[in-house]
């Protein structure tokens, strides 16, 4: 009875194991999608700002709202 309890203790941890590998596998997949994404958007937005005069002004805009957006978050937190 004693090494039964012992093999079903053995193959659940093994299992554990398993499982906690496949998340991790997972979650590195998700990186490198997202990074990979990131640097596609980068490049096409950068083509875009060199070639369009009302996008780069648009963008400048919205960066500047975005910085007092974080601004005002900070101003909250002091």
């Amino acid at each position: 009875m004693m090494n039964v309890a012992k093999i079903i203790r053995r193959i659940n941890c093994i299992w554990r194991m398993y499982n906690m590998r496949q998340q991790a596998v997972g979650f590195m997949k998700g990186i490198g999608a997202g990074i990979v994404a990131g640097a596609a958007i980068a490049a096409v937005g950068s083509r875009m700002a060199k070639n369009d005069h009302g996008f780069k002004h648009r963008a400048n805009k919205r960066l500047r709202s975005v910085g007092e957006l974080f601004d005002d978050v900070q101003e909250l937190f002091r």
